[in-house]
């Protein structure tokens, strides 16, 4: 977890798993506690250590902490919340920044009047501010601790998409940690895919549908995605229209564009290379067209 590698996905024990092609978590946190139940945003909520919740076979280890805290007993690999409090919470973060065992991974449980959003990117100058002057002292031995977004108040999924998608567009997070989201594997993999930190299936740019589009946009794109989501990596664009599509599909690395009745063109970026394609046989055509440029594979590998 860290550095150049792709953000990672944990979820609690006993979170629902993948279904069919979707991809697994990378790891799991015997998480005991209620965070549902628990006041959002309650300034001072952790005002007492978390007993550190022990490992058992494939699960991280957890510990809560308040802000301030300096003694740290979680050993390598386990993941540090912290909880902000409404005063003197730049001093407390960096007392307990500084203290913090090598080899945690750090994240937010409380973020106080704060909110998420800036609690992490205080978490992350508090983080940035010690190894600067680690290097400046003496040069290779600064060290930065993986940045775990937890969001354990949030149950809202287009409240965690804000709040962690933005986070993670300004390359804020190495992990993803939504325990009260009803899925969270799956919403974080979303949220991951969404912003290009981890592409784990198809992805698909369509139109919005006008007078001009040739096709039922809606049943036609579920047709393809039926077929091709296990492409990890490949973006499809279905495109109602040969006025809009092509310029609207650029980045696509292929296009499904309708050209007229009962017509359809097939491109290969930005080049069209099937004309006039009968609605029948574009999408094995459009199969066929992945395959030819290497880009197909079968489910299961």
């Amino acid at each position: 977890i860290g550095g150049t590698l792709i953000p990672r996905v944990i979820v609690p024990v006993g979170a629902p798993g993948p279904l069919g092609r979707e991809p697994a978590a990378d790891a799991f946190v015997a998480d005991q506690h209620l965070w549902s139940l628990m006041p959002h945003s309650t300034a001072g909520r952790d005002t007492t250590p978390g007993a550190l919740v022990p490992t058992s076979a494939g699960t991280v280890a957890l510990q809560r902490i308040p802000a301030g805290t300096t003694a740290i007993h979680a050993p390598s690999g386990s993941l540090v919340l912290i909880g902000l409090n409404d005063a003197h919470q730049i001093d407390d973060l960096r007392r307990t920044c500084a203290a913090l065992p090598a080899g945690v991974a750090v994240g937010i449980s409380e973020p106080g009047p704060l909110g998420e959003t800036r609690a992490y990117r205080l978490l992350n100058a508090v983080l940035e501010e010690q190894w600067t002057a680690a290097e400046r002292t003496r040069p290779g031995t600064g060290t930065r601790p993986a940045i775990v977004l937890a969001l354990p108040y949030q149950r809202d999924e287009l409240t965690l998409a804000t709040i962690a998608g933005g986070l993670l567009i300004d390359g804020l997070g190495d992990a993803l940690y939504l325990p009260t989201a009803p899925d969270p594997r799956r919403l974080a993999f979303t949220l991951l895919q969404a912003v290009k930190a981890r592409v784990t299936r198809a992805d698909y740019v369509a139109c919005p549908s006008c007078g001009r589009t040739q096709f039922d946009l809606m049943e036609v794109t579920a047709s393809i995605r039926a077929v091709t989501g296990h492409l990890d990596g490949v973006t499809i664009a279905i495109m109602g229209c040969i006025v809009n599509g092509p310029g609207e599909m650029a980045d696509a690395d292929f296009g499904y564009v309708g050209s007229g009745p009962g017509k359809i063109d097939l491109y290969r970026r930005k080049d069209k290379v099937r004309t006039g394609v009968h609605p029948d046989q574009a999408r094995e055509e459009l199969i066929g067209l992945i395959k030819e440029y290497g880009m197909w594979k079968e489910l299961g590998t």
